[in-house]
C-alpha cells in the first residue's frame, strides 16, 4: 500500500537556501532529481514505504549550497543519508543500508546462490555504466549493445522478470541508468536497446508497473538534453581538464541588447559584468572563455546594441566606448586579449595556459600575431583574396602542426579562443561571398574547427551565419552607391548603414580611391555660363579613365547679378571624410557626396531676426563642415551676420546635424560681432579657424569653433611692422 503514496516533491535547494537542522532526529536523504546514483536510494526508500520516515532534501547540483560540503557531507556528492547522528554516502552502500536498517520488504533474497550472484551484478554495475558511456564516442551500436546483451543474459539465470527472479537491490541499482540510456540512445543514435532482447523489454515493462519507481523517473526530454550536452558535445580533453559539469549543462538565455533608451545597470555594486555585443568577434573572445570556465553565474552578460549604444556606457563605464569590457572588483578593464588573460587568471575553472615554457612562449607569439592575421585577411578583400587570405590560413595550418593535439598548443588554450571568432566569420564569408573554402587542403584547420564545434562553451556563442554574410558583404564588398540603394530594405540594414562607424568606414575608403573633384565653369547650349563639379577617376597609369559630372540641386529663381569670374555661384566651404560642403550666395548650403553623385540641400535657417525700425537682413558669414568624433555625426556650423543698412548686429550661430537633419541655434558669442572672410578658413583636429575683423574695433582676428564642445572663441590680433602678433588668446599674452 505504501507504494501507492503519491508525495509532493519539494523544490531543489540552491546556494541561497538555508541549511536544514543537522542531527535533530530527522532522517534526511540528500538527493538530486537528475542524478541516477541518487535515484537508486530514492527508489529503495519508496519501495519500502519510507516516505514518512526518510525526508527528501533535493539539491541543485549546478548551484549547490556551500553548507552541504562544509557541514553535511564533505565529498559534496549525492546521495547521502543523515541517520542516527551520522551522514553516510555511496549509492550502492546506501541501498544496502536502507534495506537492512529500515522496515519494509527485504530487497535481498535469502538464497545463497542468489546473494552471491547479486554481489557479482552489483560489482559489475559501474563497469556496465562506464562501458556504455565510453561507447558514445566509438562504435556505439556494437559497444553499448554488448553491455545490454550482458544484461539480457543475466535476466535468464533465474525464473521471473527480474535479475534474481523477484525485484531486488540489483534491479534498483541498474534501472536508473538503463532508463536514461534507453531514452538517449533511441533519440540520439536511433538505437532501440530492447530490439532482439525480449527479457530486457519485459524487465523494463515490469518496472514501469511499480509506483515506487515511476514516481522517481526523470523527464525523458531533460535526459536527452543533458546527455547530449554531457557526452556528445563535450570533447575528451575538456572533461579531463576538470571543467565543472555546470559549465557543460547550463544553457543560458542571452539577454537582449541594450540600446540608447536603456537604463544603466548599477555600477560597482558587487556584480561582475561583461559588457559585450553579440556580433563583435573581439567581444566573442571574452564570452567564450567565460562560458568555458563555467562562469555563467559569476559574470553577468550585458550586451550592447553597437548601432545605437547607450551614452552612459562611454560616459560612466568605459570611456573608449568599445566592447568588450569587464566590470570587476571596483574597476572596468578592456581589450579582448587582456581580458582573456585576466579572466583566466582571476576566476576559477580550468586554466587555459599550459605550464610548459615552450608552449607559453609559442602562445605569446600567436597572440601577438592575431591582429596581423585578422588585418591581413580583411585587407585581402580588396586585393587578391585567394592568395592573400589563404596565406594567413596556411600560417594557422602550420601552427596547428607544432604540437600534438587538435588545438594550437595541443589542448585548448587562450590562443584558440583568440582566433576562433575571426576564423569562424572569415570561413563563412569567404565561402559564401567569394567561393573560397579555407579548409581545402588544410586538414589540421578542419580538425581544429570540428573540435571547437563539439564544445558547448563555444557553440552557445556562435553568431548567425546569414548575419555574418549580410554584414561582411555590406562592410567589405559593396560600394557606397549600392549601400544607399539598400538603405530602406529593412530596419536592421537601415540601422547598420546609418551607423556612424559604418558610414565613416566607407567614407574613409574613398581616400584610397584615385579620384579628383574638379570645379569648372562651362558654357551651356544656351550660351550661358554655369558651374559644374566633375569627378576625374584615374587609372593605375595615372591617366584619366573616366569623367562624370555631379548634379547639384540648385535653388530655383534668378542668379546673383555678379560675374562668375569675380564671385562664383558656389563656394567650397569644407570637406570631410569624402563629403563636400558647398554654399551659394542665396545662402543655400549643400552637402555633396561625389562618389555617389548625390547632393543634399540643407533646410533653411531657423533664425528669427527682429526688425526694429525697418527690415533686417541675414548675411551668411562663414560656414564650417566636419565630422564630430564625439557624437559620431557630421555637422555644419554657420555664422550669420544680421544687418540693416550699414548697421551690423551681433552674429548668430547655428549648427546642422546630418543624422537629425535639422538646424539648432547655439549661444556662444554673446554681443560680440565679427565679419569673417569666407575664403580664409582651416579645419584642424576638430576645430575651425576663420580669419576676420572684430567689429566695431576693426582689429583683425581669428575666430575658432570646437566641433565637439560647440564652443566659439576669438583670438584678437593687430598688425605691427607687417607681421601678425597674437594679442590675447584664452587669457594669455604672446
Amino acid at each position: 500500500m505504501a507504494a501507492l503514496v503519491e508525495e509532493i516533491l519539494p523544490p531543489s535547494l540552491d546556494a541561497t537556501a538555508e541549511q536544514p537542522p543537522l542531527f535533530d532526529g530527522t532522517t534526511r536523504l540528500y538527493t538530486a532529481y537528475i542524478c541516477p546514483y541518487a535515484q537508486r536510494v530514492w527508489i529503495t526508500r519508496n519501495y519500502k514505504g519510507l516516505q514518512d520516515r526518510i525526508k527528501l532534501v533535493p539539491l541543485n547540483l549546478f548551484n549547490r549550497p556551500d553548507w552541504y560540503k562544509e557541514k553535511v557531507y564533505s565529498p559534496n556528492k549525492v546521495p547521502s543519508l543523515e541517520h542516527n547522528g551520522k551522514v553516510i554516502g555511496e549509492s550502492l552502500d546506501l541501498i544496502k543500508y536502507v534495506d537492512s536498517n529500515f522496515e519494509g520488504p527485504s530487497l535481498l533474497p535469502n538464497d545463497p546462490a542468489k546473494r552471491e550472484y547479486a554481489e557479482e551484478l552489483l560489482s559489475y554495475s559501474d563497469t556496465f555504466n562506464g562501458a556504455i558511456i565510453s561507447s558514445f564516442k566509438g562504435d556505439t551500436a556494437k559497444e553499448a549493445g554488448a553491455q545490454f546483451d550482458y544484461l539480457e543474459n543475466a535476466l535468464q539465470k533465474f525464473d521471473g522478470p527480474f535479475l534474481l527472479g523477484e525485484i531486488s537491490l540489483v534491479d534498483i541499482a541498474y534501472i536508473p541508468f538503463v532508463e536514461r540510456f534507453s531514452v538517449f540512445l533511441l533519440e540520439a543514435f536511433k538505437i532501440d536497446i530492447t530490439e532482439g532482447r525480449p527479457k530486457l523489454a519485459a524487465w523494463i515493462e515490469e518496472f514501469n508497473k511499480i509506483d515506487a519507481y515511476k514516481q522517481t523517473k526523470a523527464d525523458p526530454k531533460l535526459v536527452v538534453e543533458v546527455y547530449t550536452k554531457r557526452f556528445l558535445n563535450l570533447p575528451r580533453h575538456y572533461r579531463i581538464r576538470g571543467a565543472s559539469m555546470a559549465s557543460t549543462l547550463v544553457q543560458e538565455i542571452p539577454p537582449p541588447s541594450l540600446d540608447a533608451t536603456a537604463e544603466q545597470p548599477p555600477l560597482f555594486d558587487g556584480t561582475t559584468r561583461l559588457y559585450t555585443a553579440y556580433i563583435c568577434p573581439y567581444a566573442h573572445r571574452a564570452w567564450i572563455i567565460r562560458n568555458y570556465k563555467g562562469l555563467q553565474h559569476k559574470i553577468k552578460l550585458v550586451p550592447l546594441d553597437l548601432r545605437n549604444r547607450p551614452d552612459w556606457y562611454k560616459e560612466k563605464v568605459y570611456p573608449t566606448n568599445k566592447v568588450p569590457s569587464l566590470e570587476h572588483n571596483g574597476k572596468v578593464i578592456g581589450e579582448s586579449l587582456d581580458l582573456l588573460k585576466y579572466i583566466d587568471s582571476n576566476f576559477e575553472g580550468p586554466s587555459l595556459l599550459p605550464d610548459d615554457p615552450a608552449k607559453r612562449e609559442f602562445a605569446e607569439e600567436l597572440l601577438s600575431y592575431s591582429e596581423t592575421f585578422n588585418g591581413a585577411i580583411i585587407n585581402s578583400f580588396k586585393g587578391d583574396t585567394a592568395k592573400e587570405a589563404c596565406a594567413q590560413f596556411d600560417y594557422l595550418e602550420n601552427a596547428l602542426g607544432k604540437f600534438d593535439g587538435p588545438f594550437l598548443l595541443g589542448e585548448i588554450s587562450q590562443v584558440d579562443i583568440a582566433y576562433i571568432p575571426f576564423v569562424e566569420r572569415f570561413h563563412i564569408f569567404l565561402s559564401e561571398a567569394l567561393k573560397i573554402d579555407v579548409t581545402e587542403g588544410r586538414p589540421k584547420l578542419v580538425a581544429w574547427m570540428e573540435e571547437f564545434n563539439k564544445i558547448d562553451a563555444y557553440k552557445q556563442t556562435k553568431v548567425d551565419p546569414e548575419l555574418v554574410v549580410e554584414i561582411y558583404k555590406m562592410v567589405f564588398l559593396l560600394s557606397p552607391e549600392s549601400l544607399l540603394r539598400f538603405n530602406s530594405v529593412c530596419k536592421s540594414w537601415y540601422a547598420l548603414i546609418n551607423d556612424p562607424k559604418f558610414v565613416t568606414k566607407h567614407l574613409l575608403d574613398s581616400f584610397s580611391h584615385k579620384h579628383v573633384l574638379l570645379q569648372r565653369i562651362i558654357t551651356n547650349n544656351s550660351g550661358k555660363k554655369e558651374h559644374v563639379f566633375s569627378i576625374l577617376e584615374f587609372s593605375l597609369d595615372r591617366s584619366v579613365s573616366s569623367v562624370y559630372d555631379v548634379p547639384l540641386p540648385f535653388h530655383e529663381g534668378p542668379r546673383p547679378c555678379l560675374s562668375y569670374l569675380i564671385l562664383p555661384d558656389l563656394d567650397v566651404r569644407g570637406h570631410s571624410h569624402g563629403l563636400i560642403c558647398l554654399s551659394d550666395h542665396n545662402r543655400d548650403i549643400f552637402l555633396c557626396n561625389p562618389m555617389t553623385r548625390q547632393c543634399r540641400k540643407l533646410p533653411p535657417t531657423i533664425l528669427v531676426i527682429p526688425e526694429p525700425e525697418g527690415r533686417v537682413s541675414l548675411r551668411l558669414g562663414v560656414v564650417g563642415f566636419g565630422y564630430d568624433v564625439k557624437c559620431g555625426d557630421f555637422k555644419v556650423v554657420k555664422v550669420v551676420n544680421p544687418w540693416r543698412g550699414v548697421v551690423e548686429y551681433p552674429a548668430r550661430v547655428e549648427i546642422y546635424d546630418l543624422r537629425k537633419d535639422r538646424w539648432r541655434e547655439i549661444k556662444t558669442l554673446g554681443d560680440v560681432n565679427f565679419l569673417c572672410h569666407p575664403s580664409f578658413d582651416m579645419y584642424h583636429e576638430g576645430t575651425f579657424y576663420w580669419l576676420g575683423i572684430h567689429l566695431p574695433s576693426g582689429k583683425k582676428a581669428i575666430l575658432t569653433f570646437d566641433m565637439s564642445k560647440e564652443d566659439m572663441k576669438a583670438m584678437i590680433k593687430f598688425l605691427i611692422f607687417g607681421r601678425w602678433r597674437l594679442m590675447e588668446f584664452r587669457g594669455q599674452n604672446y
